[in-house]
Parts: structure tokens; C-alpha cells; sequence
């Protein structure tokens, strides 16, 4: 790391078969900003004991491109099974994880209550989380994707330079939330999102009913893929899966909920402000620092009578109180473009770049 001047790096991401290069558009549009070069990676297996051995394998077979002394930046938490090989091999590249994933600060072990599957589904990720937990150790450095996670990562890892830039809104969509038209005057909530355990949407479902017992018009509709089907025998409650437009969805809400038990940032949050739908989270969402620049106490902790509380809150309001919260959320959100991240982005990488060099 003798070289003063950043060289352009190259950026793994998992290979899932996908069309575009990285899983998430603003992880490839962070890269474009710093001109890196992307290389996909076979993803391991989901065998317990078996992914250190298929990564390996899968990257020694690879053609890479000639890093020598170019950093390596590296998607996602299961991209770290990759570290000893690349340290072996690479002994000269910085290693930067994008910090994005919920598992490498213990997310998976956030489960929605089961049976014997989910114990021992719980025993597997303890395993897994723990293990990639470790390697991170031989990361460089690290870029979360919100405070919510830098904030965690300096005290498990002191020692690192750690920065984090959120994740912008799809500017396909940009125009198309600026023109939508929320009914704010309705008491219609919606989340976006896949049907994952640590999204905690079974939380917001389970105690729904408590928001009907005092509002029994309230409505919550769940968009996404692999919710249960079973959480439309709550009143009130529709699984709409996924949908064709967005912000067709958006637009009919006067609310949108994310009762994450853990989620590092969740881009759907600010999706919402944009089409002008106040948003509540939990405090264990990296996107409430832009929720509370509307309203603090739209954040609040992952329990469902605080969330339940909070919404009943925001139903008791008058439309011109929802009108007021609707528009700063829409000024908020616009600080989220692709433009002031991607820069940020690019002076992120640098500054963790010049701390790892120095």
C-alpha cells in the first residue's frame, strides 16, 4: 500500500444470475462513481461448513482481472468467505466491505416467532453470523449504508476507519413519487418490502387489530413477495405481493410503516417520503435519521404497542397536520438523489482509502 494515489478498484458482488451487475442499484451506482471495475462471484452454497470451500473454489477458478495493489471492495456480508483466499493471493489490496447486509451485525438471529424449523434455522445463522462476523475483522475497512450500522461497527471494530452514505432513491422512479398524491385524509397504511423475519412485518400485522379497535376503517396493505398469505384473516389487513407500479400502491396511503426488528438502512423508507407518505419506523431502521428530520416521534422501538400506539397517533390527526408532515417528507427524501450519494460515495471511499494508507 505503498502507491499514494487511489487506483480504481474492483467491486465483487454475488452472481446470482442477474441481469445487472451488483444486487442493489445504488451498490452499483456507488461503483460506477469510483470507476470501479465489477466482478461477479458464484454464490456459496447453503449448506452449513460449505461456503468457505465453494467461494474459494468458485474464485480460484475465476479469470479475475490483474488487481495487484487495486483495492477490493466487496458486496454484502457473504463476499467475506472470500477473504482468506484474496489475502493469499491479493496480500497487497485493501479489502473495503459495503456494509449493507442486516447478518453481519447479528440480523438473522432476529427471527419472528416458530417451531423446531426456526430453531434450528436460528442455530444455523447464529453459526453464520458469527463466522462472518470474524472475517470482517481482515476487512480494511468499512462503508455502512447508514449510521445505524457505522455506529455498531466502530465498537465491534475500533480499530477500522468506518464511514457510511445512505443508499439514493431509483431515479426511474424519482419523477414518478414527485407526482403522486397520497390520500392522506384516508387511514390507509402500507409497507413495502420481501417477506423476511427481520423486516418484522409480523409484528405490525399481529397487533393490528389494536389500530382497528380504535380506528375500524384503518387499513394496512403488505407489497412484496413471500409474505404469508394467513395475515389477511386480520381485518383490515390485504397481502396486495408484488405489483406492477409502486407508486400506484403509494399513492392510495396516508402512511407507510416499517416495523423492522433490524434493517441497515431500507431504501423503501425514503421511497415512501418521496411520494409524500410520512413515514414510522423502529429505531433499529437505518433510514430514521431521515424520519426523525420530519418528526421524532415517528420513531419508535420494535415492539408493537409502540408502533400501534404511533400510528393511532398519526390517524388522530387533522389533514392539514398530515399535509404538513407530507410535504417536509417529500423535502426530506429529496436529499436522498442519486447525484449527492454517488458523492458522497466517492468521498467516503477516498477518505477510507487515505486512512488505510497513512
Amino acid at each position: 500500500m505503498t502507491d499514494s494515489k487511489p487506483q480504481p478498484p474492483v467491486f465483487l458482488y454475488p452472481d446470482y444470475g442477474q441481469e445487472d451487475v451488483c444486487n442493489h442499484y445504488a451498490h452499483r451506482d456507488f461503483g460506477r462513481a469510483i470507476d470501479a471495475e465489477f466482478v461477479g462471484v458464484s454464490p456459496p452454497g447453503y449448506i452449513p461448513g460449505s461456503h468457505a470451500t465453494i467461494v474459494g473454489k468458485t474464485l480460484s477458478s475465476l479469470n479475475l482481472p490483474d488487481i495487484h495493489n487495486r483495492p477490493i471492495i466487496l458486496e454484502y456480508s457473504e463476499i467475506l468467505y472470500a477473504i482468506p483466499h484474496l489475502k493469499v493471493k491479493f496480500p497487497n489490496s485493501p479489502i473495503i466491505l459495503l456494509a449493507s447486509h442486516h447478518k453481519l451485525y447479528g440480523g438473522d438471529l432476529h427471527l419472528s416467532p416458530g417451531g423446531l424449523k426456526k430453531k434450528i434455522m436460528s442455530t444455523y445463522r447464529r453459526i453464520e453470523c458469527n463466522l462472518e462476523s470474524f472475517l470482517a475483522n481482515y476487512c480494511d475497512g468499512m462503508i455502512a449504508v447508514s449510521q445505524l450500522v457505522s455506529d455498531y461497527l466502530r465498537i465491534k471494530y475500533p480499530n477500522m476507519p468506518v464511514s457510511h452514505v445512505a443508499p439514493h432513491i431509483d431515479e426511474n422512479l424519482t419523477s414518478e413519487l414527485s407526482k403522486t398524491r397520497p390520500q392522506l385524509e384516508a387511514k390507509k397504511a402500507t409497507f413495502v418490502g420481501f417477506g423476511r423475519d427481520h423486516k418484522g412485518v409480523d409484528i405490525l400485522v399481529n397487533n393490528w387489530p389494536k389500530v382497528r379497535e380504535i380506528h375500524p376503517s384503518a387499513e394496512l396493505s403488505i407489497v412484496g413477495q413471500k409474505h404469508p398469505s394467513s395475515y389477511e384473516q386480520v381485518p383490515g389487513v390485504k397481502v396486495k405481493g408484488y405489483v406492477d407500479d409502486l407508486v400506484d400502491e403509494l399513492n392510495e396511503a396516508s402512511l407507510y410503516v416499517h416495523p423492522a426488528r433490524i434493517d441497515p438502512f431500507a431504501v423503501s423508507v425514503t421511497e415512501a417520503m418521496a411520494a409524500g407518505l410520512p413515514a414510522i419506523v423502529t429505531e433499529t431502521t437505518g433510514a430514521k435519521e431521515a424520519v426523525k428530520q420530519v418528526n421524532s416521534d415517528f420513531v419508535v422501538q420494535p415492539i408493537g404497542a409502540k408502533i400501534v400506539e404511533e400510528v393511532n397517533r398519526y390517524f388522530e390527526l387533522e389533514v392539514n397536520e398530515r399535509t404538513t408532515f407530507s410535504n417536509q417528507s417529500r423535502t426530506i427524501a429529496n436529499c436522498y438523489s442519486k447525484e449527492s450519494q454517488c458523492n458522497a460515495f466517492f468521498d467516503a471511499y477516498n477518505e477510507i482509502i487515505s486512512c488505510i494508507s497513512a
